[in-house]
């Protein structure tokens, strides 16, 4: 149990460091990696582009990705993955173990959030997923940031359910332990252990 708690840990703890990196340099160069989109206009309108912080005219000279679109889906995919989090938690709750087990699935499902919102968005934006390509609206693009970080439980899943059988095998931090008994002088007593009746009798050689 400590070794599954600790190998969660450690994944959350290098996924959460990748993420941050990599929101921080899409943040310091927001052209490397734009999550605009520029859906296809009505005839009787003109071209959009369409980013999570702001909706620009296509000929719009100051239109284009900033700095906060990779911060707005980052944090955005971190409220999805705290609601995921909260959900597990929820699921698991009860348990007495002395691991915390659920907390470690929680600190790993926030930085996934971040992730999958992330990615998600890069997997459309690049035309992978036929009639999701285009989104429509910053209001979209906020949506999906916000879903695709809830939706990384359907990878998390798997990890719960395994979390889920440590802990209704596991023995809780409450169960007994048969401690010496002690007779009326304080001197501890050893604890009777059962003798099995059906055991073959051994002869011992006489005494000298």
């Amino acid at each position: 149990m400590r070794n599954f708690r600790n190998a969660v840990l450690i994944s959350a703890a290098v996924t959460a460091v990748l993420v941050a990196a990599f929101t921080w340099y899409v943040s310091v160069n927001p052209a490397a990696v734009s999550f605009c989109f520029t859906p296809t206009p009505e005839p009787t309108q003109s071209a959009m582009l369409m980013c999570p912080t702001a909706e620009y005219a296509a000929d719009d000279p100051e239109s284009g990705p900033t700095s906060g679109d990779v911060e707005v889906v980052a944090l955005l995919g971190l409220l999805g993955g705290a609601l995921a989090a909260a959900v597990s938690i929820k699921n698991l709750s009860g348990t007495s173990t002395p691991y915390d087990v659920p907390f470690a699935l929680a600190a790993l499902k926030l930085p996934l959030g971040t992730l999958t919102a992330i990615g998600g968005l890069l997997v459309l934006r690049g035309q992978f997923v036929p009639g999701l390509s285009e989104l429509d609206s910053q209001g979209q693009i906020l949506a999906y940031a916000l879903i695709l970080g809830y939706a990384q439980q359907l990878l998390t899943s798997l990890i719960d359910k395994q979390a889920g059988h440590l802990l209704a095998s596991a023995p809780g931090k409450d169960t007994q332990v048969p401690r010496p008994q002690r007779d009326t002088a304080g001197r501890s007593r050893p604890v009777p252990v059962p003798v099995n009746r059906n055991e073959p009798s051994v002869d011992r050689p006489p005494a000298d």
